[in-house]
């Protein structure tokens, strides 16, 4: 696939992961007894990482990257992982659910920067 068409699928899959997080937060701000719709966005999650991680990969392999990634890819890789880990505290921390329903946007947000502007 081209370049383009991987940053396509790697922008998909982040709709895909906020979606799933923001389905997370509304159910659990609502307390809504759905299993069905906390299993369907648990699993778009997942699906969003595994996704966003193989585009990103071979986002990397187009760019020439190779060996030790430069600091904008590992910054994208802590935020990854954040991301990944938010259906935890979504989950357990009814106090983080309001801040998260900003925060998460702002991680997203500092991603698309490092990706955009690769300031290191």
């Amino acid at each position: 696939m081209t370049y383009d068409a991987w940053k396509i699928v790697h922008v998909f899959a982040a709709f895909l992961l906020f979606t799933s997080l923001g389905t997370l937060i509304g159910l659990e701000i609502t307390a809504a007894a759905a299993p069905g719709a906390r299993k369907l966005a648990g699993a778009l999650h997942g699906v969003s990482l595994l996704i966003m991680v193989v585009a990103g990969a071979a986002l990397m392999g187009q760019l020439g990257i190779h060996g030790r990634p430069p600091g904008w890819i590992l910054l994208k890789a802590v935020i990854w992982i954040a991301l990944g880990g938010a259906p935890v505290l979504i989950r357990r921390g009814a106090s983080l659910r309001t801040a998260m329903t900003v925060l998460l946007p702002l991680l997203g947000l500092l991603a698309t920067w490092a990706a955009i502007a690769k300031p290191f």
